[in-house]
């Protein structure tokens, strides 16, 4: 038998989900009793107003827009080292400015599906959107795995993780582990290729779905397979046909009712419920796809597309430009909250989840393996994209490393944030992580507010609109329409009205639909110059009725420092209190005591029946 222990398959289960003297005539009012939850009452109302001060503190400090004492840290200087290289310390590569602790290396490649199926579309033939579908539904890039057939049989069990050893179809070798249990006798076994895990460019394996596939780090044809405590095992499989990909882009919306809506006590998910609720789908987005690839109208309570009206080259559009903002964006949510529950749930340093690995899972998806190239497709690539469009690029000087030599505001500031959110899980400091978590969702809106309002623009004009632009604002729309109409439905309404997939759909009302989208702002916790207006850079000027609208209230900021101040003033202020309420409760029950033995005896001594205390006033 081969031992292959210093093969490592690391696994991050997830745990289960997770306040004087008496005289003849007694005043109720005075005594012990009342007293005591008189002191008790003032006491927790003084808890009351720490909290309201406190929160109000923190309030005032996001939205007075100040930069914080320390500053912004200084974001790190450009440099040509591509994401995908290991850094000389053996420390995984970064993610632009952000470090992450564990190799994400086969979340970061998710990207390369979508610039599969991006390729697809740009060929803009009779077979593109087919191939789209494949991609879609199979992947090729992310958690590749083999599913080989045993000639005689396991002749013992073999456990999830177990580690193999193979040989490639370049005769090289190749190390994979076991998917899942098998029990002896089993002769079909999946197999996961261990460089996903281990290769800053993933798998070199790379089948799937992909029209274009790569064959020489797959598993060949036969041979022997050789797993850890077992003899050599003679096996065959048919390297172009059963080699498959466990993670998909479909998958993030078929999953997603149980990543997101049932998963323990920390479910269902805020922002999910926003798009369940709108389209009454929980699989809203696979449905979508569904409905675009078979040329039908959609079936959702809110928010319907005909895509009977297109043809697949136009229905293209809005399938590339979906995995992205329906299926991705929301798998970066359920990243985020996934890391901010489990650190929740761990209840000590050692814990036996990792929040911080699901946390860079989250960072991987929004940015993609080839954040650091033009040839970018995720999140991150839309926010600097758009930021060029809209006037919110920030200064040079805060230009992040990588990307395409500017950054947005949206970028800079989300990279901060998701730089801070790790190290604060890292220290389990789990409440603090999660005001950080709703901005970033927050900031994450934005790029999809400027992408749709930029195409209802474009639809506006007679002289430039096409159905292709049509289909690209439907899309736009749809991914941001729920949050809206959380906020206002007759805004929501309005909006979709204007940018529906419907080719006989009138001309749209590109003022209408901007204001809709700017009464929504300050709900949405963000301002008219965070989305900025639509910039004429050849005559640098705004274009006509696309300036940036005004805000009426301070410009408001995530603050670290502010969330802070919240939580220490309420625990210490809070402990203390409660504090007080221990000692003062004690000391009441202990008058109450003595003052009954003091009535006990003046009645013994007078007689008095008048001197008894009525039950019903001390309980009133």
């Amino acid at each position: 038998p081969l031992s292959l222990s210093d093969i490592a398959h690391p696994t991050f289960p997830r745990l289960s989900h997770i306040p004087t003297n008496t005289t003849q005539s007694i005043n109720p009012s005075t005594h012990p009793s009342i007293m005591c939850r008189f002191h008790v009452t003032t006491i927790l109302l003084l808890i009351a107003g720490a909290v309201g001060t406190s929160g109000s503190a923190a309030s005032s400090a996001r939205m007075t827009g100040e930069t914080r004492n320390d500053g912004v840290p200084p974001s790190p200087s450009k440099t040509e080292e591509s994401v995908r290289r290991l850094q000389s310390d053996g420390t995984p590569p970064k993610i632009s400015a952000y470090q992450p602790d564990t190799n994400v290396f086969d979340y970061l490649v998710m990207d390369l599906d979508v610039a599969a199926i991006n390729a697809a579309a740009a060929r803009n033939d009779e077979d593109s959107v087919y191939d789209m579908e494949d991609v879609y539904r199979e992947g090729g890039h992310s958690q590749p795995y083999a599913i080989i057939t045993l000639r005689n049989g396991l002749p013992q069990p073999i456990a999830a993780g177990t580690a193999c050893l193979g040989v490639d179809t370049d005769s090289e070798s190749v190390r994979l582990y076991a998917r899942k249990n098998y029990a002896q006798g089993e002769k079909q076994l999946e197999l996961v290729y261990d460089d996903a895990n281990t290769s800053p460019g993933g798998s070199k394996c790379q089948v799937g779905g992909l029209l274009k596939i790569r064959m020489e780090g797959c598993l060949r044809n036969e041979g022997d397979i050789y797993i850890t405590g077992v003899d050599a095992l003679d096996y065959f499989y048919d390297a172009e046909l059963e080699n498959y990909n466990a993670r998909t882009i479909s998958d993030f919306s078929t999953t997603a009712r149980a990543s997101m809506a049932q998963c323990g006590n920390s479910c269902p998910y805020e922002e999910y419920t926003k798009f369940v609720e709108y389209y009454g789908r929980y699989d809203y987005a696979e449905q979508w796809m569904n409905a675009a690839l078979d040329l039908r109208p959609t079936e959702f309570e809110n928010g319907d597309a005909d895509w009977s009206k297109y043809d697949d080259l136009n229905v293209a559009e809005t399938i590339r430009q979906g995995v992205v903002y329906l299926h991705i964006w929301m798998k970066v949510v359920e990243r985020l909250e996934r890391a901010v529950s489990d650190c929740s749930d761990c209840l000590s340093i050692i814990c036996p989840a990792n929040p911080e690995n699901i946390w860079s899972q989250a960072v991987a998806y929004y940015s993609g393996s080839q954040v650091a190239n033009e040839n970018s497709t995720m999140l991150y690539y839309l926010a600097d994209i758009r930021c060029g469009t809209f006037e919110t690029c920030a200064p040079d000087s805060d230009t992040l490393e990588g990307g395409q030599g500017w950054s947005s505001v949206v970028n800079v500031e989300i990279f901060r944030l998701f730089s801070e959110a790790k190290d604060l899980l890292n220290r389990r400091s789990c409440l603090e992580v999660v005001a950080i978590k709703n901005r970033i969702i927050e900031l994450m809106r934005i790029p999809l507010i400027q992408g749709a309002l930029r195409y209802a623009h474009i639809n506006a004009n007679d002289q430039i609109y096409t159905e292709k632009h049509q289909v690209e604002s439907a899309t736009f729309a749809a991914a941001i329409l729920p949050a809206i109409h959380k906020c206002s439905p007759d805004d929501a309404k309005i909006i979709y009205q204007a940018m529906k997939a419907d080719s006989e759909a009138p001309k749209v009302d590109y003022p209408a639909v901007k204001r809709a989208f700017e009464r929504n702002y300050e709900c949405l916790n963000i301002t008219c110059a965070d989305v900025g207006g639509i910039y004429d850079q050849e005559n640098n000027e705004y274009l006509p009725g696309a300036a940036p609208c005004s805000d009426s209230t301070t410009r408001r900021k995530f603050d670290r420092d502010a969330v802070r101040i919240a939580v220490f003033t309420f625990v210490g202020i809070g402990g203390a209190l409660v504090v007080a309420i221990i000692v003062s409760y004690v000391k009441c029950k202990k008058d109450e005591a003595d003052s009954k033995r003091e009535i006990e005896m003046m009645q013994a001594a007078n007689g008095d029946s008048e001197l008894k205390l009525e039950e019903n006033a001390v309980i009133s």
